[in-house]
Order: structure tokens, then sequence, then C-alpha cells
């Protein structure tokens, strides 16, 4: 009988650790699937990463060529811009032309508009910027910006001339009911010239 009972205790020692080891397994088959997720998710990022940089030094080499553009120009005194007030950009940019210009694609892009504004704003004393907008997907967009003495700093679509949102973090075109965005529209860096 002590034998039987040993031999049950026995059986029933082995089942419980078949169970535990089993349960183990189990476990560390999850552990090495979230370790294989989190390895994706970084070399996800990484790839990401790489495009906002790629985008970044696109925007940065576009912005050298509207500092060397603007060189050619007669020199202003940047000291002797003012800082105009909200209404004082709207009706600069009710006056100036700009937004009627054609788009062509390669030819007369967003950058020639954007420089276009804040060259006209710079011959009308006004203080004024050329933002490049670097989007994570690795594209960019260029707006305006004006520093204001009641609203900060108003960023501008020169396409349109409406004042817009521009927050790292937010969506360019949804966020501000543009046309022509893509579906990566978060906005990584806003390099801003002025």
């Amino acid at each position: 009988m002590k034998k039987l009972i040993g031999t049950i205790l026995l059986g029933i020692i082995v089942f419980i650790l078949y169970f535990g080891v089993i349960r183990t397994a189990g476990s560390m088959g999850k552990a090495q699937a979230q370790i294989q997720g989190l390895e994706n998710d970084v070399h996800t990022v990484s790839n990401e990463l790489a495009d906002v940089k790629s985008s970044a030094a696109s925007a940065l080499s576009e912005l050298s060529l509207v500092k060397e553009e603007n060189k050619k120009l007669a020199p202003t005194d940047r000291h002797n811009l003012r800082v105009p007030t909200f209404n004082a950009v709207k009706d600069f940019l009710a006056n100036d032309p700009t937004n009627l210009k054609q788009y062509i694609t390669g030819k007369y892009v967003n950058r020639h508009f954007a420089q276009d504004v804040t060259n006209a704003a710079k011959e009308k004393g006004l203080r004024c910027a050329v933002v490049a907008v670097v989007f994570q997907g690795g594209k960019n967009t260029f707006v305006v910006a004006f520093q204001t003495t009641d609203s900060g700093v108003v960023f501008v679509d020169p396409l349109t001339d409406r004042a817009i949102k521009v927050n790292k973090g937010g969506r360019f075109y949804s966020d501000n009911d543009l046309s022509g965005g893509n579906a990566n529209d978060i906005i990584a860096d806003v390099l801003i010239y002025w």
C-alpha cells in the first residue's frame, strides 16, 4: 500500500512538474514573441528617423537655395524691418499677388511662393520668414511666418494666403483643410529662416 501511495504521489509530482514546464515554455514563447515585436518596432522607428533626417537635410538644402537667391536681391537692412500687427499682415497679403501665380511642378513650387511672399513683405518693411515644414514620411513643404505684435508668430500658406497651424506632431494638410497633401503629413520638424 505504501508503494502504491508513493507511486501515486510520484505520478502527481511528475504531472505538476510537466505542466509547470509547459507553462514556463509557453511564457518563454510569449516573451520571445514580445522581444521580436519590440525589435521590429525599433527597426520601424529607425527607418522613420532616417526618413526624417533625409527630409530635414533636403529642406535645409532648399533653404540654402533661398538664402543664395536672397543674396541676389537688393540689400535690405534687417534692423529696419518692423514687426506688424496681424491686421497689417492680412492687409499686406490681400494686396500681394503671389498667391495668384500658377504652381508649376518642378519650376515654380511651394518654396518659390514662400520666397516671393517673404521678399515682397521685406520690400514693404515687414519682418517675414521662409519656413520649411518637414514631415515624418520624408517629404517637406514651405510656408511663411510673420512675427506679429498682437498674435505672436503667425504661419501663412503662401499659395492660399490663409493663416495655418504648424505644430510639431500635428497634421499639416488635414489640420489646415489644405489639399495636395500626402498620407503622412505629420510634422516632424519646423525650420524657420528669418
